[in-house]
């Protein structure tokens, strides 16, 4: 099975030897068995090779990159070297449900051809807790989910099964993203591709501490590379460029880039002049970076203490 398996699965690790054998096991232990698991690691310095090593199943596969060069890097060496129809993808601190690829497969067989994604809902673990992740009420979650992906990520990389074909036609992931990567690759695909969805929990996603999505500065740095490389899609939405403008403008002129910063609010305004938000931080940034980055401050602890929420 291991020379012409159905299913290639990708899973990207950097110095997680303490963490991948669960991973391994989730996959080697799938209940749906013609596939390869493919693991890149990212340049790791700790014993993750001799821990990789110690499984003994000719479905696996190591490959070992000389620097770490980031999950997408991983992933895109991943695919390349993959030789399954479909690609799966499973991060190294995350596990799969024993059942998952068998009824992803399932899906695929029963589906029209246009379907090039199969995606599932997971588990979300967090400070001893689990959580079924909800989908957004008003989303489209089958078929043509080109307007819910741009208003929403609510796609789990590690719930997908992906046609091979995808790539052909969408692309790869983008490198210079460290965060965001898979929303923005959906983004792609969904010129191309439909979607199905398997609405129960087929993954288990574990937030980790250093977990890079919540690096706010890494998510405004992605927000602004995806924005400018999707302006046309995005400018739809009015309302909703103007938030992520807002957003990206504020970070700028939190962290040492005070001009460009403003240019993101003045444009977060002119695409929806009634942002009130926008408007406020236009107002102040006016009267000088010290002050706009107090009154920033200000509001942020009063925000995220709960006492004002943006509606």
């Amino acid at each position: 099975m291991s020379m012409n398996p159905v299913i290639s699965v990708v899973m990207p690790t950097y110095n997680r030897a303490h963490l991948i054998s669960r991973a391994i096991h989730s996959v080697l232990n799938q209940t749906y068995e013609n596939l390869e698991l493919i693991i890149v690691d990212d340049g790791s310095t700790d014993n993750t090779e001799q821990v990789v090593q110690s499984f003994n199943d000719t479905r696996l596969k190591y490959i070992k990159q000389p620097k770490n060069s980031g999950a997408a890097a991983a992933r895109n060496t991943g695919i390349e070297a993959a030789l399954g129809a479909y690609i799966a993808f499973l991060d190294s601190d995350d596990e799969w449900l024993p059942h998952k690829l068998e009824k992803q497969v399932k899906a695929f067989s029963v589906a029209p051809p246009e379907v090039g994604v199969v995606y599932s809902g997971i588990w979300w673990l967090e400070d001893g807790k689990t959580k079924y992740f909800s989908y957004p009420n008003n989303i489209k979650k089958d078929g043509y989910l080109r307007h819910s992906i741009l208003k929403k990520g609510f796609i789990f990389l590690q719930s997908s099964v992906v046609k091979r074909e995808c790539f052909s036609k969408a692309g790869m992931f983008d490198e210079r993203l460290v965060v965001l990567e898979d929303w923005e690759l959906w983004l792609r695909i969904s010129y191309y591709c439909h979607f199905r969805c398997i609405d129960e929990p087929l993954a288990c996603v574990y937030s980790t501490a250093g977990t890079l999505a919540k690096n706010y500065g890494s998510i405004m740095k992605a927000r602004e590379i995806i924005l400018l490389k999707h302006w046309h899609d995005f400018e739809n939405d009015r309302r909703q460029l103007s938030d992520d403008l807002l957003g990206i403008g504020s970070y700028l002129c939190a962290n040492e880039q005070f001009n460009k910063g403003m240019y993101y609010l003045r444009r977060s305004v002119r695409e929806n002049p009634l942002n009130i938000l926008a408007l406020i931080a236009v107002l102040v940034s006016l009267m000088g970076e010290d002050i706009f980055l107090k009154m920033l401050s200000i509001y942020r602890k009063i925000r995220y203490a709960g006492l004002w929420k943006k509606s």
